[in-house]
């Protein structure tokens, strides 16, 4: 796929900072923020293109073109500096997070163990951090540069021919079903979802956006680096620390920088209406955000009206939200409404269940379908089935797995032709709108019927105040030859003994009310006890192995909970089914 698609303006991502740095030498590109929200390090075309050459340069000279390479930056732009030195060199960039916690450090070693890199890019302060914050690096390769003491070489650097078909990324899941693997991107798959950003949201050289997602990750990596450079406008970045420590810090940046580009899963709206005062967003002008983006496993009707309501004194507009589908096996976008559309919903089928957010429709040659995952067949419009996409943003597979890839990348369609990804999300199409309902493995089937995990999990937290939402992970477990419903909800430091008897009490009865089926366990936990990913996903399928491994430190005991879901059931007139 060498010649340019008429939806591009370069071949490569490479021929993208190139141009820019010889149009626009002096424009500032991006920004970064300190944890105040003050400006900590600038970058303007020319000066990415510098320091991309150089460390283009060395990787060259050391063999490492068409090799992946792993960047492992604390935050800051000397990532987005070894992105684009990957790119010049042609190497396969391999972005991974820098030793974030326990967490952090485990998937640096995994990606460094699946990826097999020929060195890492990073700072000298790797190992001094490593040893203060006591871990151990296993899968680090021991060919690393680090790229704060590369010497200047005055020799202009000659950029070596690259095809827009040549891998430019291995792109990690977020691991929230499943092991992270790397999709591998092309050049051509980058472009591709950039120019589909790009008219979905209507970008232009005058777009700004802000972000604190992680730069090592899909929504901050192509949302705000790649996409960024596409459109050619500026981008203001900052640790996700930051907004988890103050996310006024996030809006505060979009209101001082003018922002009209910004966004992220549901919780990071619901933290900012838990985290920010009325006083604090009096301060704020939002009025310059016009494309709210809002791109989660299931988008939040709730959250985003409340967010609406809430900030519209601040200038922020409701026809702003722009809820989104996506995942990183796409590169990044896969459905998205036409700018300043707002929101849509549907009531769901089932009682209990919430609203269902339209996530928009397909943009320029992609197709989205509805399939049968048993039967792999298309289903009819309206029908709730497996979503399949086929388009030049989906991506080549995972890296060194052909099995898995053959499976997810290569499903087909009778006769139809084309190649589809199993995204492995269940929705619906309707009037040329997706709606997503949720992973297909999070599931629950409770004596036959469907039940979305995040609906039982909405019932739980709307039960009682000491539950928060999006803070709970409801999957199904087999006992004695039956499913059965189990609840791991966080719950608030207030709560005492007494407390947490009558949240759970009340939290059994409304599930059995709402989805006429019986909570068999309520397994209560302090805050931040559920496992998630570096993006904040939540791990559900971790949460069962935990919970069968008695891993979780409950707060309430089992026996009597499970004696009172089965009184509570008879209570309701249900069939009651014994532990």
């Amino acid at each position: 796929m060498s010649d340019i698609d008429p939806h591009w303006e370069f071949a490569s991502l490479a021929d993208m900072l190139a141009s820019k740095a010889r149009s626009r030498p002096h424009e500032c590109a991006y920004v970064f923020l300190d944890g105040r929200g003050n400006v900590a390090e600038r970058r303007t075309f020319a000066q990415l293109d510098a320091a991309a050459g150089r460390i283009a340069a060395i990787l060259c000279a050391s063999g490492f073109t068409g090799k992946p390479v792993v960047l492992a930056y604390p935050d800051g732009l000397d990532f987005i500096d070894a992105l684009f030195g990957c790119f010049y060199a042609g190497c396969i960039a391999v972005p991974a997070p820098y030793m974030a916690g326990r967490r952090g450090t485990e998937r640096l070693d995994a990606i460094c163990g699946d990826s097999s890199p020929a060195a890492m890019l990073t700072l000298s302060r790797l190992d001094e951090d490593a040893a203060v914050r006591g871990v151990a690096l296993h899968d680090v390769p021991g060919f690393r540069i680090r790229t704060d003491r590369l010497d200047h070489d005055p020799r202009p650097f000659v950029r070596p021919p690259l095809d827009s078909s040549a891998l430019a990324l291995l792109q990690y899941t977020s691991g929230s079903t499943s092991a992270p693997k790397g999709v591998m991107l092309t050049h051509a798959n980058l472009l591709a979802n950039s120019a589909m950003v790009r008219d979905a949201f209507g970008h232009d050289a005058h777009t700004r956006g802000a972000s604190w997602l992680p730069l090592f990750h899909d929504m901050g990596l192509i949302g705000h680096v790649v996409n960024s450079m596409h459109f050619g406008g500026l981008s203001v970045l900052m640790s996700p620390l930051t907004f988890l420590q103050r996310p006024l810090i996030w809006l505060k940046a979009i209101s001082d920088w003018r922002a009209t580009v910004s966004g992220g899963p549901t919780y990071a709206f619901d933290l900012c209406l838990r985290r920010i005062t009325p006083e604090q967003a009096a301060g704020l002008d939002l009025s310059s955000w016009t494309v709210a983006y809002c791109g989660s496993e299931r988008v939040h009707a709730d959250v985003l009206d409340r967010f609406a309501e809430r900030f519209a004194k601040s200038g922020f507009r409701r026809d702003a939200l722009y809820p989104c589908y996506g995942l990183a096996e796409a590169t990044l976008f896969v459905t998205g409404g036409k700018s300043g559309g707002g929101t849509q919903s549907v009531a769901a089928a089932s009682a209990g269940a919430q609203p269902i957010v339209s996530c928009g429709q397909a943009w320029h040659d992609e197709k989205v379908r509805i399939v049968d995952p048993d039967a792999k067949a298309p289903l009819s419009a309206g029908s709730v089935g497996e979503i399949w996409v086929s388009g030049a943003n989906v991506g080549q597979g995972y890296w060194q797995r052909p099995a898995e890839s053959q499976m997810t990348f290569k499903a087909q369609l009778g006769s139809d032709g084309d190649t589809y990804l199993r995204t492995g999300d269940l929705g619906f199409v309707r009037d040329g709108a997706l709606y997503v309902i949720g992973r297909l493995k999070d599931t629950i089937i409770i004596r036959g019927v469907n039940h979305a995990a995040e609906d039982i999990e909405a019932t739980v937290a709307a039960s009682h105040r000491a539950f928060a939402e999006h803070q709970g992970a409801a999957f199904g477990v087999e006992i004695a030859g039956d499913e059965h419903l189990i609840v791991v909800q966080e719950i608030a430091s207030f709560a005492d003994e007494a407390v947490q008897n009558a949240a759970a009490e009340l939290a059994f009865e409304s599930i059995t009310r709402a989805h006429g089926i019986r909570l068999y366990d309520l397994v209560l936990v302090r805050a931040h006890a559920l496992p998630r990913t570096l993006n904040g996903k939540k791990q559900r399928q971790r949460c069962r192995d935990l919970y069968q491994a008695g891993g979780f430190q409950r707060l309430n005991a089992r026996e009597s909970l499970r004696w009172l879901g089965t009184n509570l059931e008879r209570s309701s007139g249900a069939t009651p089914v014994q532990p």
